[in-house]
């Protein structure tokens, strides 16, 4: 660090130059389940779980991977919603438990998606979506199974 004869400039650089971790928390907030440390240990492959021994290219790249993360399990939601929507609007419940395993076992059907709700990628609900509506086209009802 730079060393001036203004005690306040000192203090300004270093002020400057000490690392905020606001964004890696709220990142981190976002994604249940994941702990701070077990996200720097696994991202320094062992290395440190402390954010301070990460250099600013480190944390940098754990900030943009954690985002991606965010965004992934964002656009999930976005597409899980709107399969929720179909589902619902073709008669199926979203309400309890066994409602749920009715849904699971509709859409591990491998003529629709294969795989249980949860299973289900962003990529595979937006490539639900347009099966969803076919059949809710054709008339399909949960309750009557008919098309």
């Amino acid at each position: 660090m730079e060393e001036t004869s203004g005690g306040n400039h000192t203090k300004f650089l270093t002020e400057m130059n000490k690392k905020s971790y606001a964004f890696f928390y709220m990142l981190l907030k976002n994604l249940p389940g994941y702990e701070k440390e077990a996200a720097v240990y696994d991202y320094t492959d062992g290395r440190t779980t402390h954010l301070s021994d990460l250099t600013d290219a480190e944390y940098k790249g754990l900030c943009k991977h954690l985002e991606g993360i965010v965004h992934l399990d964002a656009d999930r939601r976005k597409a899980g919603s709107r399969v929720l929507t179909l589902l619902t609007e073709m008669g199926f419940k979203t309400t309890d438990k066994k409602a749920w395993t009715e849904i699971d076992g509709f859409l591990s059907d491998k003529r629709i998606a294969g795989k249980r709700y949860r299973e289900l990628s962003a990529q595979e609900h937006e490539n639900l979506i347009p099966k969803l509506h076919s059949l809710k086209d054709k008339g399909y009802n949960r309750t009557n199974h008919e098309m």
